[in-house]
């Protein structure tokens, strides 16, 4: 957008106005005298030509000498001049801004959003308005660019589970060009979200993963149950797409009411659609929140070694209870720490040894055998019974993999 076309018929009705305020000093000590139009214009037109909504509520508060916030159609705030403030407040009233007067941006077609100013825009004249119709060119190709960009990432994501010629088509890419590698990630929560609040996370985590250098290229979809996205796998270690994910997720979901499960480096369709299947059952599990069977909020499939291939076969609503079942009374059991699981694990391991079992755990064969009194007792029959031993030490590794991953990424 040319920023003459802007400023020439704006900057003629400006001229036409009576009064106009400065926009440095006090407002008691400004000048009703008109300001020069490249001073105050030139910056707001250009910050609208390049869809620059903080460029804008800047050069704005500095135009009107007051502080100047931004709303989009939802209520949400796009930008505000006091900063510390916008991450605060979300705006959806007159309420939440106590003393700010709010002009509406609206054209025929429909409502775009609100302009908020701390005064009384008649202390403004002409200005106010003229600041509202640049407003409005903003928000509307602000709200244009969104909706190009949830287009195409919607087409990326479902490119990668349908057909691979829908992303070529998308990114322009030959035929012959090599697939490219990408991760796919889930984030979900313990209920269904609301269409509206799941455009709106949807925004929060985007904007948090452009942030993050190593998932900045995100496209991420609304699901009925949560959110799905791909970014390019660059070949990194997964200690760094964890704390990438944990950053995001702090970021974009302060509550903990989410999780998000990333998936290994896939390029075929096949290859996406067990993936997505996968990653499904994962965040079953990680929303289940048992104290038994715990995945941490981020959860990577490439660690999860063997249990991946479990968790594919069988539905995490149905392995919880199973995890539960066999060793809720061992785990619920806190004596020596907590480390019933573990000790059984050394036993099971080393063919029944006290002995053997001391050395991986590090005790004196006497204790082994003190604990293992006591698991027996817990247990009961099941330690011995060949039919259900099976169980208990599937149940076990399963157990010690999933608290392997939380304490490997508590900080």
């Amino acid at each position: 957008m040319s920023v003459d076309l802007l400023v020439k018929p704006i900057a003629r009705r400006v001229n036409s106005a009576p009064e106009l305020v400065r926009s440095s000093g006090p407002r008691d000590e400004r000048r009703n005298t008109p300001p020069s139009c490249p001073l105050v214009l030139l910056p707001l037109t250009r910050a609208v030509a390049e869809a620059d909504a903080a460029a804008f509520v800047r050069s704005a508060a500095a135009a009107t000498g007051v502080p100047v916030a931004l709303v989009d159609g939802d209520d949400v705030l796009i930008a505000s001049s006091l900063q510390p403030v916008a991450r605060r407040l979300r705006p959806a009233s007159r309420h939440a801004w106590p003393g700010w007067s709010d002009l509406p941006l609206r054209d025929d077609a429909r409502r775009w959003g609100t302009l908020w100013l701390a005064c009384d825009p008649d202390d403004l004249g002409d200005l106010a308005a003229v600041v509202r119709d640049l407003a409005l060119s903003l928000v509307r190709s602000i709200v244009t660019a969104r909706a190009t960009s949830d287009l195409e990432s919607q087409l990326v994501v479902l490119g990668c589970l349908v057909d691979d010629d829908v992303e070529r088509a998308v990114r322009h890419e030959a035929a012959e060009a090599a697939p490219m590698a990408r991760r796919m990630v889930a984030v979900r929560g313990r209920s269904r979200l609301p269409r509206v609040d799941g455009v709106h996370l949807l925004d929060r985590f985007v904007r948090a993963a452009g942030e993050q250098p190593l998932v900045s290229g995100l496209c991420m979809i609304a699901a009925d149950d949560g959110l799905i996205g791909v970014y390019l796998d660059n070949q990194s270690p997964c200690g760094r797409h964890h704390r990438a994910w944990g950053s995001v997720l702090r970021s974009a979901d302060p509550s903990g009411r989410l999780t998000v499960a990333v998936g290994a480096a896939a390029s075929t369709t096949e290859q996406f659609r067990e993936q997505h299947r996968l990653l499904g059952q994962v965040s079953r599990v990680q929303q289940s929140r048992s104290r038994y069977f715990d995945l941490p909020r981020v959860a990577l499939l490439d660690e999860l070694g063997p249990m991946a291939g479990l968790l594919l076969s069988t539905p995490g609503e149905q392995l919880v209870p199973f995890i539960e079942r066999v060793l809720g009374e061992l785990l619920a059991d806190q004596r020596f720490g907590g480390q019933l699981i573990e000790t059984l694990y050394a036993y099971m391991q080393t063919g029944g040894s006290p002995r053997e079992a001391g050395e991986l755990l590090h005790l004196h064969a006497s204790t082994v055998k003190y604990r293992m009194k006591v698991i027996r007792e817990l247990l009961g029959e099941r330690l011995q019974d060949q039919s259900t031993r099976f169980d208990l030490e599937l149940a076990v590794r399963m157990c010690l993999a999933t608290k392997f991953l939380r304490a490997k990424y508590v900080r």
